[in-house]
């Protein structure tokens, strides 16, 4: 699976327009991060076409193998939310990348 160029533009913008804003509003209180999952197993991707064994092949592209669950995402958000993660801003996570 190759990565287009305007989704790889996108996501670099998106990337540093987050630090700029992060140190924009830090004296503030606001925290800024990126949260950006690889392949993440949901209803929405449960309902198309692909059957378990195609998302399996298409799991193999990406470097863990495998799909996230959509709870594995929302408690690294929460995580991020929560006074637990307050010296955490303008970062980045990334739960599995793309192969180019």
């Amino acid at each position: 699976m190759a990565m287009s160029s305007n989704y790889a533009a996108s996501k670099a913008g998106l990337d540093h327009f987050s630090r700029s804003i992060a140190a924009e509003v830090a004296s503030k209180g606001i925290r800024v991060n990126i949260v950006s999952p690889g392949p993440v197993k949901t209803e929405f991707n449960r309902d198309t076409e692909f059957s378990d064994e195609q998302m399996e092949t298409i799991a193999k592209y990406f470097p863990l193998g495998f799909f996230s669950k959509s709870e594995e995402v929302g408690e690294l958000i929460l995580y991020l939310a929560s006074d637990k993660a307050r010296s955490i801003t303008g970062s980045t996570f990334v739960l599995d990348v793309e192969l180019a």
